[in-house]
This record gives structure tokens, C-alpha cells and sequence, in this order.
């Protein structure tokens, strides 16, 4: 067993290292995180995640059962009764590019998502070598010549340089002439126990597979339904793509469940039907949604555009929400200076929600 692993301590929207804990009893543990946090009347509950449900840690026999079998442990920092904040983000990480770049680009994303710290990011266009058809891709130039392209796994690196993201679920959206594969991802602080996902509709002359992933959170106070989603660049099929996801979102098992949306869109300034109908506006297939735009709660003259980053003209990222209270904040971040120099070509999006016991 590596002792050398630090016990991740998370609260909210914040992950905490604490090295050399082997030896401490839970008195001591509970005293280390309340100077962490700087309380000085401490009420916290001391929670730890297993498949069925979460266990509270209270006494020496507890802590030190826990830590003789985790590699690397993690406990979750609760105030009970308390509602609390959790911290959302859509972010399209843009990686169709040479590796050269993203060798850069993927420490400047890394800035950008420990800047903001979300609970739990959306990813789009993500890549993934554990999914190609080989490490090492071929491709024909000039007269038959071949030369090997070095291909990016860019959620491997990417979660490299974020360990405080435990958890994280790829799902495949096309592949790639070369074989390599691209798809979406949720990557977050808290156990993800459920999966499942759609194929959206797909229009003519694609490469794309568009899809929807849904994923349920164990958050220690409820269950959180997450989605990804990312929509065709051609908006005639927008509509009936965004159609397929209320639906998708209409098939939960549990109508009252937390839902949070985050998506790339692509939907351009001056075309607003699929949001129309996300939002209420106007009927799709004699249905109409009934999803709130955390952006548009929380910014009533302010556009929010996301793409490009270097000089935004569209909303193409967004949030939607319902069966949770109004979000306090929802902002852009990652805008570029310019189109030479970008962590991502997106901008990326965020809100808050504050969460209270189920």
C-alpha cells in the first residue's frame, strides 16, 4: 500500500491534502480538518462513500477500517442540516488538434478548471486512446507513404493534472478516420453510481454521433441527475435533437430528482427554436419543455456568449436546470486573448446550486 497517497478531504466546492493521517485517531483527524477549515466550534459530520449508501465516520474503529483498506482514501466534510453549495461547469475542451498543442493547451484547461473548482464538469469533444483502434495511428501521404501520428488521450491527461477529480465516466461519440475515438465526459469530486446515454439523431453527411450522458451523483445530502450533452453544428437539427434530450430527461425514474443539463449547444445567436422549446417558448413534436436557463436567471442584459473564446459571437455553452432552486451565480470563464493563444476555443460556463437534504 502506498502511504505516500495524501486523504483527500472534500467540502463543497474545495478538496483538501492531508499527508502522514495513517497514524491519527479520529479525535485527531476531526481537530487537523477543523484547523483546516478554520472552525473554531466545530459541528461537521466526517462521511465516506460505499455502493449502497453513505457511512458516517465517528469513532477511532471506524476511521482506521477505513483507511487499512483504501489505496487512496477520501472522506466528505458534511454540516448537517445544512444545505449547501454545489458547483456545476460546461466545458468544451476544442481537442481536434496537433499534440504539439495540446501539450500546452491541456495546462492552460487545467488552470482553468482549478481556477473555477466545480463539483462536477461536463466535458465535450474528448478524446480517448483506450478506445482507438490502436495507440498509434497511420495515415497515407504523397505516394503511399506512411507516417505515424502521435494521437492525444486527452481525458487521461487531463485527469492527470486534476487528482482532486475521483471520478470521472467517458462515453464515445464517433470515431475518427484515423481511429481515434471522441466523445463526451463528466469527470467529479463525488461517486458517480448510475449511467446511461442516448444516440441523438444524426443528419446526413455527419461525422459526428451526436449524444446526450446522463449521470447520477451520490452527493452526501441527495442524488443529483447530470447531463451532457452536445448538439449538432447544423442548426436544422437542433430542434429535434433538443426534443430527444427533454425526453431523455422526461425518462427519469424519479420525476422529482435534482436535473442539471450542461451542454455545447452550437445553437448561433440568431437561430433560438431549440431554446425556445427547452425553455417553454414553443412546441416540438406537440411536447414543450420546462427547463430554466441558469444564465438568463442570473444575467438579464448580458448575452453570455462562449465561442469563439478570443472573440465571442454565439451562446453556444450553456446550463439548464429544474427541481432545484434558482442558481446564486452563473459566469463565463476562459476568454482568450487571441486566436493563437486559447485554452480552449470555447469558453467554459459555471453555476451554483445550493443543495439541501433529500
Amino acid at each position: 500500500m502506498d502511504t505516500q497517497l495524501p486523504l483527500k478531504v472534500i467540502l463543497e466546492s474545495r478538496t483538501y491534502l492531508i499527508y502522514n493521517f495513517r497514524s491519527f485517531t479520529y479525535s485527531e483527524l476531526y481537530s487537523s480538518i477543523a484547523d483546516l477549515l478554520c472552525d473554531s466550534e466545530p459541528t461537521f459530520d466526517i462521511m465516506i462513500p460505499n455502493p449502497t449508501k453513505w457511512i458516517l465516520i465517528s469513532d477511532n474503529d471506524g476511521f482506521a477500517s477505513y483507511i487499512q483498506y483504501s489505496v487512496s482514501p477520501i472522506i466528505y466534510i458534511v454540516y448537517p442540516h445544512t444545505p449547501c453549495l454545489i458547483r456545476v461547469q460546461t466545458y468544451n475542451l476544442s481537442t481536434n488538434t496537433k499534440q504539439s498543442k495540446w501539450r500546452m493547451r491541456v495546462h492552460m484547461i487545467a488552470q482553468q478548471i482549478k481556477e473555477i473548482s466545480a463539483d462536477i464538469i461536463a466535458l465535450q469533444d474528448v478524446s480517448s486512446k483506450s478506445h482507438s483502434r490502436s495507440a498509434k495511428n497511420i495515415e497515407k501521404t504523397g505516394k503511399n507513404k506512411k507516417k505515424t501520428v502521435k494521437t492525444c488521450d486527452t481525458l487521461k491527461d487531463l485527469m492527470e493534472l486534476l487528482p482532486e477529480y475521483s471520478y470521472s465516466y467517458w462515453h464515445i461519440s464517433h470515431r475518427r478516420h484515423n481511429g481515434d475515438t471522441e466523445g463526451i465526459a463528466i469527470i467529479s469530486r463525488f461517486p458517480i453510481i448510475e449511467t446511461k446515454s442516448i444516440k441523438l439523431a444524426k443528419y446526413p453527411k455527419s461525422v459526428h454521433n451526436d449524444s446526450c450522458l446522463k449521470v447520477i451523483i451520490d452527493h452526501p445530502k441527495r442524488k443529483l441527475s447530470i447531463y451532457n450533452a452536445q448538439l449538432a453544428s447544423d442548426s436544422k437539427y437542433q430542434a429535434h435533437q433538443a426534443y430527444e434530450i427533454y425526453s431523455f430527461m422526461n425518462s427519469e425514474e424519479s420525476p422529482f430528482l435534482m436535473q442539471v443539463l450542461l451542454a455545447d449547444t452550437n445553437i448561433k445567436d440568431n437561430f433560438s427554436l431549440p431554446a425556445d422549446f427547452l425553455e417553454g417558448k414553443f412546441p416540438v413534436n406537440s411536447a414543450i419543455g420546462n427547463l430554466k436557463d441558469a444564465w438568463k436567471f442570473s444575467h438579464v442584459k448580458s448575452e453570455g456568449y462562449t465561442f469563439p473564446s478570443w472573440h465571442p459571437l454565439h451562446r453556444y455553452d450553456r446550463i439548464y436546470y429544474r427541481n432545484i432552486e434558482d442558481p446564486p451565480i452563473c459566469e463565463v470563464a476562459g476568454y482568450a486573448e487571441n486566436s493563437h493563444m486559447y485554452a480552449s476555443e470555447h469558453c467554459s460556463v459555471y453555476a451554483d446550486f445550493i443543495v439541501a437534504i433529500e
